[in-house]
């Protein structure tokens, strides 16, 4: 019951975020973080945020996802594998089905960096805090506190790092990043409802008997 209130929770806060933005431009949080953000920035930063800004590309996922799903694979931890990949790609067709239907248009920008289609929700940011943020949930399963504490400090930097980058290069308005964090958050608490649900009916590969 816990992770369908986080969805709940996570689903009303897109709707309020949702009903706010317009369909073009900005709406006042927007503006003021516009104003707070500095794009283009140094040479030495440009470096950095590009950098960041790859971890969250569709590239970036894809190897991250392939990789991630192949150690946990092996380390037999079968369940938790499909359901990485299972929150993947459903945070993916997710998001592409919110940008169709919210059309926003992106803020203009430098183009530092290529960025096509919608604006809201943000894809790097839902993509983004699925993968990473369930790798932590897995993690949090199994490991010790120190583990589960280092993975939380960590994944939280990287996250919230991917999301700062797409405003950095100003290729998104801040209430894009929130919602795609939102829709993101929203597909790990229903792939750990799931993962509760099924239990011991999916038998991982060291479970099983001689």
């Amino acid at each position: 019951m816990k992770a369908l209130t986080v969805a709940a929770i996570c689903a009303l806060l897109f709707i309020i975020l949702a009903i706010t933005v317009p369909e073009e431009g900005a709406n006042g949080l927007d503006a003021a973080v516009q104003q707070l953000v500095r794009q283009g920035g140094e040479p030495e930063q440009h470096m950095l945020w590009k950098s960041i800004n790859e971890l969250g590309s569709t590239t970036g996922f894809a190897a991250v996802t392939l990789l991630m799903t192949a150690a946990v694979w092996l380390l037999g931890k079968r369940k938790d594998a499909v359901l990485l990949v299972s929150t993947v790609v459903t945070s993916l067709l997710l998001n592409q089905v919110l940008k169709s239907m919210f059309a926003r248009v992106r803020p203009v920008h430098d183009k530092l960096i290529e960025a096509d289609g919608y604006s809201f929700p943000s894809g790097n940011a839902t993509v983004g805090i699925a993968l990473y943020g369930f790798l932590i949930y897995i993690i949090w399963q199994y490991a010790p506190v120190w583990a589960r504490a280092l993975a939380l400090l960590a994944g939280a930097v990287l996250i919230g790092m991917i999301g700062y980058a797409r405003l950095y290069y100003g290729v998104h308005y801040v209430t894009d990043i929130a919602a795609g964090y939102a829709a993101g958050l929203l597909c790990i608490a229903l792939a750990a409802y799931a993962r509760g649900r099924l239990g011991k009916r999916v038998p991982e590969s060291g479970d099983c008997g001689a």
